[in-house]
């Protein structure tokens, strides 16, 4: 068990966008096979599968992913990937702790607001489309983004 520094994970990255304030876009690749078991990540973040997939497994429970998966990770979480398919493609939103504390959110709210809902899925990759194409703008309007999907399913 291994724990992965910010910005990082076991596929290859394609491209990273850092807001500096707090999230980071992480594109991945999985070209072959790779690290296969427990691990976790020092930031909480979001995952988008856009192609291929993988099985998850988690202390108490394991789930086949495919393109339009949409997972939350909390930070320092356990978990594996197991039987990937390749190639495959993965849009990864990370979270930093300090921007949590100013937005005045926790992980439980951001693991509501992507429970398989297509206006996340929607806005992450509004996110994705906003990192490629930076400007001047760019670290705010990811924020932006960000906050709304924050809100996405949690005023019920």
């Amino acid at each position: 068990m291994y724990e992965l520094e910010k910005e990082t994970y076991l596929g290859t990255t394609k491209n990273i966008f850092n807001t500096q304030q707090g999230i980071a876009v992480v594109e991945t690749e999985y070209q072959k096979k790779v690290f296969e078991g427990w691990h976790s990540h020092n930031n909480a973040h979001i995952t988008l599968f856009l192609k291929g997939g993988t099985t998850e497994k988690r202390k108490n429970s394991s789930q086949t992913l495919g393109p339009g998966s949409l997972l939350f990770y909390h930070s320092d979480e356990l978990h594996l990937n197991q039987n990937t398919l390749f190639p495959s493609r993965n849009i990864n939103i990370e979270i930093e702790e300090n921007l949590l504390k100013e937005l005045q959110i926790n992980e439980a709210i951001i693991e509501k607001s992507v429970q398989n809902s297509a206006m996340a899925k929607f806005l992450i990759l509004k996110i994705f489309k906003e990192s490629q194409s930076a400007d001047i703008f760019t670290n705010d309007n990811v924020t932006m983004l960000f906050s709304q999907l924050s809100q996405t399913n949690n005023h019920i």
